[in-house]
């Protein structure tokens, strides 16, 4: 009998494979990387997976905006020969500045039910998790 020991039961599962997998690249990526996340950002997604109320999609995005995979021009320019800076403002192209401080984004943020000052966040140039935080 051929017994998987990563699992409780031994069975390989997709589903045993995935938490396993998961769990190690939680160990492995939380502090090193350019995709590390600290753990106040990895509790939001933690949140954020376990919501009911929020559509697939959504929670994907917001798992590639935390994690910086999201294709701005600055991490599509290290692959192709995409401009990395913004083509309306001229400053580089990153989720912070697509997402807070690109003038369309604070004036929709300044204008939501509850305003926020997003010209008030850090100006960090690699992910958004220091303006969550």
């Amino acid at each position: 009998m051929i017994i998987w020991k990563p699992a409780k039961n031994g069975d390989c599962t997709a589903k045993n494979a995935f938490h396993y997998l998961n769990n190690l690249s939680r160990v492995q990526l939380l502090h090193q990387g350019p995709r590390s996340i600290t753990q106040e950002n990895m509790n939001i997604l933690k949140r954020v997976w376990k919501c009911k109320n929020i559509s697939p999609v959504i929670k994907t995005f917001i798992w590639r905006l935390i994690r910086r995979a999201i294709a701005t021009g600055e991490h599509a320019n290290a692959l192709t020969d995409i401009e990395k800076d913004c083509a309306l403002c001229g400053f580089p192209e990153n989720d912070v500045h697509l997402f807070f401080h690109y003038e369309f984004a604070r004036a929709v943020w300044f204008s939501a039910k509850t305003p926020l000052l997003s010209s008030a966040l850090p100006q960090e140039q690699d992910g958004v998790q220091h303006c969550l935080a």
